[in-house]
């Protein structure tokens, strides 16, 4: 089933749009020095890194969408961390800029969510595969040179390509659902963020779904 590029950026739209309406009205125009902000900020990365996401997936870019990947994957691993209600130190040290502040610590974001029963994957791996592919590595070189043969015909591996697209076309939706999940979720070990549902009425019908298609 082709991916419905239309629905999914205005589920970003409505996103984007909530998230600096929060900002505006209760957290100085983003720029309060405090956990929530931080947040905010990360999750405006997340949004704009997934938009650029569907755009690189549209055109075939498979290798930039890889790297772009990862750079969304970094934004949104730290946006959770930052959420969870003991964090504020770590919010402080990113807003100060402080060295190295950038990193998650995936295995708690892991840990947190086993703890609270959701369906966690093996975030650990997904980012070890992503940061291989983004760096100059060997296997990221050969990647892109098997895009580029396979956008001019002469890839005799052609068929690998067009799984790996199926593959991420499935997936992308998914990927979605996590961004509006850690927008959405106002579970009490999460500082609140509580953006307006009735603002994001096509980003709230992805998530009914997918969790109908899990159930």
């Amino acid at each position: 089933m082709p991916l419905d590029s239309p629905m999914l950026n205005r589920c970003l739209d409505e996103t984007e749009r909530e998230l600096l309406r929060v900002g505006r009205q209760r957290h100085e125009f983003l720029h309060e020095e405090s956990q929530m902000s931080a947040v905010i900020l990360l999750l405006l990365r997340s949004v704009s890194l997934f938009r650029a996401m569907l755009d690189l997936f549209q055109t075939r870019r498979l290798d930039a969408f890889d790297a772009v990947r990862r750079a969304y994957l970094e934004s949104w691993f730290l946006a959770f961390q930052l959420r969870i209600q003991a964090q504020n130190g770590d919010a402080g040290r990113w807003l100060a800029r402080r060295a190295g502040s950038w990193g998650a610590d995936i295995q708690r974001l892991e840990d947190y969510a086993r703890d609270r029963g959701l369906n966690a994957p093996d975030l650990g791996n997904d980012y070890g595969e992503l940061s291989e592919l983004a760096h100059p590595t060997r296997n990221a070189a050969e990647n892109s040179a098997a895009v580029s043969l396979w956008r001019l015909g002469l890839n005799e591996d052609g068929r690998t390509i067009e799984e790996a697209i199926a593959n991420l076309e499935r997936s992308i939706p998914s990927m979605l659902y996590r961004l509006l999940w850690l927008a959405l979720d106002e579970h009490e070990t999460l500082v609140p963020l509580q953006l307006d549902e009735r603002n994001m009425a096509t980003a709230m019908s992805l998530c009914e779904q997918f969790q109908r298609n899990q159930n």
